[in-house]
C-alpha cells in the first residue's frame, strides 16, 4: 500500500493540472469572444471619452491634408485624415448644423480618433450647414464628395470597392439620403447616422409641438428652434427687422449669449419676445409661434431619407434616449426604412445625449457593453 501512495498523489496533481488547463482554456476562449464582440468598440469609446491631447493620436501618427472638389458653381473644401501607414477603408464624415463646419470642436477629435482606428476620413466643409440651412444643395455636395472619395482621391475604397458614410445630427439624415442615390447606393460599405432624422417634416412637427409619434411629449431643445428662427426670420418679424433678428439668433447659436441678448434688446416687441423666450427655454411657446410659418408646407423629398431608397449596405443608427434636438423616434423610423435595403443596426442609448457621450454620468455595464458592441460592428464593416 505504501508503494501506491505516490501514484495517488500524482493522480491528484494530474487532475488539478487538467482542471486548471480547462479553466485557462475557457478563460482564453471567453477573452477571444469578448475581443470579437466588443474590444475594438471599447477601445474606441475609451479614446472618445479621453479629452487629453495624447488621445488624439493614440492610434499612431496621422497625415492631415486639404483638398477642394467642384460641385455645381462652387468648390467644397475638404480635410482628409489618414493614418501614416495603411488604412482599411475611406469614410466620408459630414458635420452637423454648426458654424464651425469641419473645424467644429467635437468633429475634429472624432475624425482624428476614427483615423487612429485605421480609416482614412474625409470631412467636407458645407456652407449651408454652417449657416444652419437644411438644403438639397448639401445632399448634392455630400454625393459629390463621396464620388470624389471613391474615384478621384487616390484613397482607395477597401477590398470590396466601397466606402463608408457618416453624418451627425441633421447631416446624418442628409448623408443617408445621399447614400441612397443611384450613383452611391451600391458603393457603400456602411452608412452611419448619429442623432439623425428620417423625415424632416415629422421632425419639424415635433420641434413645434413637442409631441412624439407615440403620443408622449418631450420638450424640444432651444438650439433646434433657434436654427429654425434664423432661417424663417422673414416670415416671423417685420421685414425691416429680419436681418437683425437673424443675426441675433446666429449669435446665440454661436454661443455668444450675452451679445445675442444685447442685440435682442434693440428689436421690436414681437422679435424680442420670440428670441428671448427661445433663449430662456420656453420652447413650447416658441414652437406654437413657429408652427404657422413652417408646418403645412412640405419640404423637398431630397431632405428626408425615408422618402427615398436606402443604400444596399448596413445602416448603423445611434441616438440618445432623451435627445430633444432630433427625437429618438426618428432613428426607429430609419430602422424600418433601412430594412428594405441592407438592413439596420440601431441603438437608442442612455449613454448618449444628442451627438456626444454623456460625461461623468453613472453608467450600467450593460449600456456600455451595448455601445461597445455597436461600435465594434460598425468599425469592422
Amino acid at each position: 500500500m505504501a508503494e501506491q501512495a505516490p501514484r495517488l498523489r500524482w493522480s491528484r496533481k494530474k487532475r488539478v493540472l487538467v482542471w486548471g488547463g480547462s479553466v485557462l482554456a475557457i478563460l482564453l476562449a471567453a477573452a477571444g469572444v469578448l475581443y470579437r464582440l466588443a474590444m475594438p468598440g471599447l477601445r474606441f469609446l475609451q479614446r472618445i471619452a479621453d479629452s487629453s491631447p495624447q488621445a488624439l493620436d493614440a492610434g499612431g501618427p496621422l497625415r492631415v491634408t486639404e483638398a477642394r472638389v467642384r460641385c455645381g458653381e462652387r468648390d467644397v473644401p475638404l480635410r482628409v485624415y489618414q493614418p501614416a501607414g495603411e488604412h482599411e477603408r475611406a469614410v466620408v464624415l459630414v458635420h452637423g448644423l454648426h458654424y464651425g463646419g469641419y473645424d467644429e470642436e467635437r468633429l475634429v477629435p472624432f475624425a482624428r480618433k476614427l483615423a487612429g482606428m485605421g480609416f482614412a476620413v474625409v470631412t467636407p466643409d458645407l456652407v449651408d450647414l454652417k449657416e444652419y440651412a437644411i438644403s438639397p444643395r448639401s445632399v448634392d455636395e455630400i454625393e459629390r464628395v463621396a464620388l470624389w472619395t471613391l474615384d478621384e482621391s487616390g484613397l482607395g475604397s477597401g477590398d470590396d470597392g466601397r466606402i463608408g458614410m457618416m453624418g451627425i445630427c441633421f447631416a446624418g439624415g442628409l448623408g443617408l439620403a445621399a447614400a441612397g442615390r443611384p450613383s452611391l447606393r451600391d458603393r457603400m460599405a456602411f452608412a452611419f447616422a448619429f442623432g439623425a432624422h428620417a423625415d424632416l417634416d415629422r421632425t419639424m412637427d415635433y420641434l413645434c409641438t413637442g409631441r412624439l409619434p407615440d403620443g408622449k411629449e418631450l420638450k424640444p431643445h432651444p438650439y433646434s428652434q433657434a436654427a429654425i428662427l434664423s432661417q424663417t426670420a422673414d416670415r416671423l418679424v417685420p421685414p425691416e427687422e429680419a436681418k437683425a433678428f437673424r443675426e441675433a439668433a446666429l449669435e446665440y447659436l454661436h454661443g455668444k449669449d450675452a451679445e445675442a441678448r444685447a442685440h435682442v434688446g434693440l428689436l421690436g416687441p414681437r422679435a424680442k419676445e420670440l428670441l428671448t423666450r427661445c433663449m430662456d427655454g420656453d420652447t413650447l411657446w416658441v414652437g406654437a409661434q413657429l408652427a404657422p410659418a413652417i408646418l403645412g408646407t412640405p419640404s423637398p423629398d431630397a431632405l428626408s431619407p425615408a422618402r427615398g431608397a436606402p443604400p444596399n449596405c448596413t445602416v448603423y443608427v445611434l441616438h440618445g434616449s432623451v435627445d430633444n434636438v432630433v427625437p429618438p423616434s426618428e432613428s426607429r423610423r430609419l430602422a424600418e426604412w433601412a430594412s428594405s435595403g441592407g438592413g439596420a443596426v440601431v441603438l437608442i442609448s442612455d449613454l448618449v445625449s444628442h451627438v456626444e457621450l454623456e460625461q461623468g454620468k453613472e453608467t450600467r455595464w450593460g449600456d456600455t457593453w451595448d455601445l461597445a458592441r455597436f461600435w465594434t460592428r460598425l468599425l469592422r464593416s
